[in-house]
């Protein structure tokens, strides 16, 4: 089954010549533009190297599919006025315009992040599934480290989805969300809550989790720096020493009465380091 949310093929391009003025750049379908890189490409223009820039022709505009740099460099060295030869598609929708990107731009690797907001607006049903769970959270996906709400460890909310589904990632992201606030948003801590949520599901008891994790001094880094001991202790994978610390501190405070606890994650005594 596909991956965008239409099943029709774009129809074939033809080569046409269009005035540089009058192409347009759909951000949600296109990797952020570096002004760098296209000032790279003027210094060192070659013409016989520029290839055929990909456009969309849609409401009556030129929308750049692939070659925006390189038509920044065309901008960049005097050549804003001129028309060049391009490989020309009618009509697609900007999903369409995303997918055919994600499809044939391989020439230079897309960033993570830039690669899930074009496969959100080219409809992919994993990257929209990501978005809508953590925009139901009152987050968002975008890599703004330190800003409000902001997640930008998209390469971990993405393995966590695809290993534990939906359900698992988004009441992971909710405990830590409730317990530390945007600090908890970092990969390691999504990623060892993912693994206690998807272990213990329903026997974890929700409020007590989210206090006994804010009640960790310190905070999310304290939780961290906690977690960084029992992998220097223990010199395992550091997502499960997040876990062993999640569960030790949950269970902290109900010594002698195991109502209510998890199983240790070690399941052994308490984790080294708890």
């Amino acid at each position: 089954m596909p991956d965008s949310t239409t099943d029709r093929q774009p129809r074939a391009p033809h080569i046409e010549w269009v005035p540089i003025e009058k192409m347009k750049v759909s951000e949600a379908a296109q990797r952020k533009y570096s002004p760098q890189q296209a000032q790279t490409m003027a210094d060192d223009f070659d013409l016989e190297a520029l290839g055929y820039p990909v456009l969309n022709r849609r409401d009556g505009d030129y929308y750049i599919v692939d070659g925006q740099h390189r038509v920044g460099a065309l901008k960049l060295i005097g050549w804003g006025d001129q028309s060049i030869e391009c490989e020309v598609y009618t009509d697609l929708t900007e999903a369409e315009e995303a997918e055919l990107f994600l499809r044939r731009d391989s020439r230079r690797r897309i960033s993570a992040m830039e690669k899930f907001k074009i496969g959100v607006t080219a409809g992919r049903a994993e990257d929209v599934a990501i978005d809508d769970l953590v925009k139901s959270l009152g987050m968002t996906v975008a890599y703004y480290p330190g800003q409000r709400d902001s997640i930008g460890a998209i390469g971990t909310l993405r393995r966590v989805y695809q290993r534990s589904g939906g359900r698992v990632l988004g009441s992971s992201l909710a405990f830590l969300r409730d317990a530390f606030g945007v600090a908890g948003m970092s990969a390691h801590l999504i990623d060892g809550m993912a693994l206690v949520v998807a272990r213990y599901g329903e026997a974890i008891d929700g409020k007590n989790m989210v206090e006994k994790l804010a009640g960790i001094h310190g905070g999310a880094n304290g939780l961290l720096n906690r977690s960084n001991t029992v992998q220097r202790q223990t010199g395992t994978q550091l997502a499960n020493c997040v876990a062993s610390v999640i569960v030790s501190q949950y269970n902290s405070g109900r010594a002698g009465n195991w109502k209510g606890r998890l199983t240790p994650w070690w399941k052994l005594d308490e984790p080294i380091g708890a």
